[in-house]
């Protein structure tokens, strides 16, 4: 009789925690979830954790900001889980809906691109500063050329009045009294 050794691999970390994440819905979900508000609520009465409110203006936009693009990542994950359980339903192969790593779809590194793109404020800031450094560049070329141009008519006066000086001592007028 012939046996056959069938090697399991090892548990991924994300293997790993999702079936403990999956443990902890099937246990006592609600005394959880009352546990991590104790939590917060320790953490917030101690500082720790600010809201929204205690933030100054700056930090509440980009609080708000860091939240967008944290939803934004979620929907898309959320789509592309979607997309693959419609997949599955079509091929039975549901398991590998659920071990699909999602840090590693063209979706998240889509999301990650484009959470890099500029703000409004931060295009029209740059705009301007183009626009000044394009006028500062013209006004120097300007002034660069107004300097050329005094600087020979300052050079033809000084040659004229050499000049005049050479031609008053050819002729025997001196300065001098």
């Amino acid at each position: 009789m012939i046996s056959t050794v069938v090697e399991v691999m090892p548990l991924t970390a994300a293997e790993k925690q999702r079936r403990y994440r999956q443990r902890l819905k099937e246990k006592d979900s609600e005394a959880v979830k009352e546990k991590e508000r104790q939590r917060w609520h320790r953490r917030k009465t101690a500082g720790k954790v600010k809201g929204i409110n205690d933030l100054t203006p700056r930090e509440q936009r980009s609080k708000r900001r860091q939240w967008q693009q944290w939803n934004k990542r979620r929907a898309a994950e959320r789509r592309l889980r979607n997309d693959a359980m419609l997949v599955a339903r079509d091929s039975d192969d549901m398991q590998n809906v659920m071990d699909v790593d999602l840090d590693e779809t063209p979706t998240s590194s889509y999301i990650s691109s484009t959470s890099q793109t500029l703000s409004r404020q931060a295009l029209r800031g740059r705009k301007e500063k183009r626009k000044d450094r394009s006028s500062a560049y013209r006004k120097i070329a300007s002034l660069e050329a107004e300097i050329l141009r005094l600087k020979r008519t300052s050079c033809r006066y000084r040659q004229q009045a050499s000049r005049a000086k050479k031609k008053k001592t050819k002729a025997g007028i001196t300065f001098r009294r």
